[in-house]
């Protein structure tokens, strides 16, 4: 597992780049928690499909950016997003599903990353080569963060 922080004065050009932009688009939500005046908990799985797919960022987030808009920030807000399975298969061959968690609270914008395998295996090669993916993604997207320990 890794652990990646954005702090101030970083996080509103993160912000941008998480609702204005295309940098997260491609991912799947699994689930959204945003706390702003009241609280709002979103399951990312599709109803259409019987829940056997979820929406991708780019369909979910005009709803989101929707209800925390304004002059207020949001106290606090939870994405965990997944790699759609092409992403996957391209990163980590063996990876059942690959998670970006982010988690919005306290000024800090953190996440952590996480796989599961599709095979049992006591390796943690998957797990590397997904948080070697996630260290480069952030790289290519202009995204300051710290490694956190």
């Amino acid at each position: 597992m890794l652990s990646l922080c954005v702090r101030e004065p970083h996080i509103k050009k993160f912000m941008s780049k998480l609702f204005a932009q295309s940098m997260f688009d491609a991912f799947e939500v699994r689930g959204v928690s945003v706390t702003h005046f009241i609280k709002l908990d979103a399951d990312g799985a599709l109803t259409e499909s019987g829940g056997k797919t979820f929406a991708t960022w780019a369909r979910l987030k005009p709803y989101i950016y929707h209800f925390i808009k304004g002059d207020v920030r949001p106290e606090y807000i939870k994405i965990v997003f997944s790699a759609p399975r092409g992403m996957l298969d391209g990163v980590a061959p063996n990876a059942a599903a690959a998670f970006l968690n982010m988690e919005y609270k306290d000024d800090a914008v953190r996440f952590t990353t996480a796989t599961s395998q599709k095979e049992f295996s006591l390796s943690k090669e998957q797990d590397g080569l997904w948080d070697k993916y996630a260290r480069k993604f952030f790289l290519l997207n202009g995204v300051a963060v710290e490694e956190e320990s």
